[in-house]
């Protein structure tokens, strides 16, 4: 609880900050000065507020409590602090992985390769492959939105103009990025959220990446036969919506599996083979 309210706290405070040092005139109490505070707040700092905090109202409470001593406390958090070296090691690498990738213009070059001269029905289906490799190679989503929107959508409006496309292609354009994105996002083995999601299950980080992978590839081939029937076949795109929904349902209701079952399955095998060694 402390955590939560300190970083919300904390993005409004150090948002205000960092929006008041760009010379702007913001109204910190009011639904557009905090939606703003918050847009210009610096999260790693605030988390680091929320850690400090939390960790102190910890230590005080268990030694109110008389649950442990000062030094038993202190041994505590330390022992704890230890287990995130790894994951603060992994962070660091990947942040300049991606720093590295961004600065050598990485994305921009896929973007610059592929934007000639594209037949509009498969232009989302481009943009979101676009947008899944530089998003896995650069583990970042805002990255590559930013990245990539403002290339991708000048685009598709060019032939909205044209007549080739009707206004909706631009959304359909802009959510193929948003998609890719996400997936690469997910995906990337350098991504923070990866790291994090792994660090938090206490899952080894390559384990990790290759057991959200199959499910991640599944969306993102349902996402793409979606992408090939609004553009190629023109399909309706709320009517493309409830198939992509429908299939992803259908393949999990005909190929998915109990977790309990399997984990009951793998139980049963490992005692029979348990008393047959015995045997």
């Amino acid at each position: 609880m402390t955590l939560v309210l300190v970083a919300f706290a904390g993005l409004w405070y150090n948002g205000y900050l960092a929006a008041v040092g760009d010379g702007l005139s913001v109204k910190p109490f009011t639904w557009e000065g905090i939606r703003e505070c918050f847009g210009y707040a610096d999260a790693s700092v605030v988390l680091i507020w929320g850690a400090i905090t939390a960790s102190i109202v910890a230590i005080v409470l268990a030694i109110s409590q008389k649950i442990l001593t000062l030094s038993e406390a202190f041994d505590a958090w330390v022992d704890g602090a230890k287990s995130l070296v790894i994951t603060a090691i992994i962070l660091i690498l990947a942040w300049s992985l991606g720093r590295i990738t961004s600065d050598v213009g990485t994305a921009d070059f896929l973007v610059k390769v592929v934007s000639g001269n594209i037949p509009a029905g498969i232009l989302p289906i481009i943009v979101f492959l676009i947008s899944c490799l530089v998003s896995f190679s650069t583990g970042t989503s805002w990255g590559t939105m930013a990245i990539v929107i403002p290339l991708a959508v000048p685009l598709a409006n060019s032939y909205v103009l044209n007549g080739v496309a009707d206004p909706s292609f631009i959304i359909v354009t802009m959510s193929s990025v948003l998609s890719g994105g996400i997936f690469g996002d997910h995906c990337s083995p350098i991504s923070d959220t990866t790291i994090m999601s792994s660090m938090a299950a206490a899952a080894d980080h390559m384990d990790h990446v290759k057991t959200q992978a199959p499910y991640a590839l599944l969306g993102a081939g349902i996402a793409m036969f979606c992408y090939v029937l609004v553009g190629i076949f023109k399909l309706n795109v709320f009517l493309t919506l409830i198939i992509g929904a429908a299939l992803t349902v259908a393949i999990v209701y005909f190929f998915g599996k109990s977790v309990k079952e399997e984990v009951l399955k793998s139980g049963e095998k490992k005692i029979k083979k348990a008393k047959a060694n015995k045997a």
